[in-house]
């Protein structure tokens, strides 16, 4: 019974060699791309190199002096676009626009509260729900802070 049913994870015999087939001629349309991102949120800037094969991929990340401009070209671009179009920049924009261009200003509905009504204690009080994004970090953060200021900050994703 042990013969009808092998462990496909025990080793077996050697295959034998397939015969010889014609070959079949290269395409045109392979191709190789190579991708690398900046940061793991979708917010970060990518970069893409298309290569015809793999020699030629490898043949362009060579030239580092230009794979280095792009990647500072890259990651300039990407801030002038957080700086123009992030958050801070959508709710500053004028109200002059018409009414699909306007946008609220000043924090919305339930921004200094949390999104599941926690509440953090301190010896000064409850805390202060804080939210925001990081230009330096491009992410979202949130926090507890002290009322009084003098306590440190609490992430909301941790629990002291």
């Amino acid at each position: 019974m042990a013969e009808d049913n092998p462990n496909p994870w025990d080793e077996r015999p050697q295959d034998p060699v397939p015969p010889a087939s014609p070959s079949v001629p290269q395409t045109t349309d392979r191709k190789v791309r190579v991708t690398f991102k900046a940061a793991g949120g979708h917010e970060a800037p990518w970069i893409t190199v298309d290569g015809t094969d793999i020699a030629d991929a490898a043949d362009q990340l060579s030239d580092t002096d230009s794979v280095k401009r792009l990647v500072e070209m890259a990651v300039s671009a990407a801030r002038f676009l957080h700086r123009s179009y992030g958050p801070s920049q959508r709710n500053n924009q004028s109200a002059s626009g018409s009414p699909s261009e306007q946008r609220q200003t000043g924090k919305p509905t339930g921004a200094t509260e949390a999104p599941n009504g926690e509440k953090r204690y301190c010896e000064h009080g409850q805390r202060v729900y804080k939210s925001g994004f990081s230009e330096k970090t491009g992410r979202n953060w949130a926090a507890f802070d002290c009322p009084d200021g003098k306590c440190g900050r609490e992430w909301a994703n941790t629990r002291k």
